[in-house]
């Protein structure tokens, strides 16, 4: 048997057993899967909601300030969304609503580092992306 015969069959072989299985394609994968990542001095949430209740709240490892935030919601549809991030003795350092497309960066928090945060969905629609850094 020719060696480029070989590669033929394992090539054939190899496509054969990959399309037993089923592979979903598009954003439909990745739609109501919230994402959060939470590390010392940084925390991540990102979402492509359809119809999304989602409720998180929890405890953050910020080492000191000043801290920065970006917040990105874009195709925004329906429902509503809110984030809140807290300090020391459980002041509020910043609330934002996710009811608008819109982008924020760079906003400062120098106050107290960041202790607590809390994001609600409901009934939402629309992609969200919220980081919290250290500097």
């Amino acid at each position: 048997m020719s060696h480029d015969f070989r590669w033929i069959i394992l090539l054939s072989a190899l496509v054969f057993w990959t399309c037993n299985e089923t592979v979903t394609t598009g954003n439909d994968a990745q739609t109501n899967t919230p994402v959060v990542v939470n590390t010392a001095d940084a925390f991540t949430f990102t979402v492509d909601a359809s119809g999304l209740n989602f409720n998180i709240a929890d405890s953050l490892s910020f080492s000191g300030t000043p801290v920065v935030r970006s917040l990105v919601v874009t195709e925004y549809l329906s429902g509503r969304g809110y984030i809140i991030v807290e300090g020391a003795a459980t002041s509020i350092l910043l609330s934002d609503t996710l009811d608008t497309n819109r982008i924020v960066v760079g906003t400062e928090i120098t106050a107290s580092a960041p202790t607590r945060i809390a994001i609600a969905l409901t009934d939402y629609t629309g992609k969200v992306t919220f980081s919290l850094a250290r500097e």
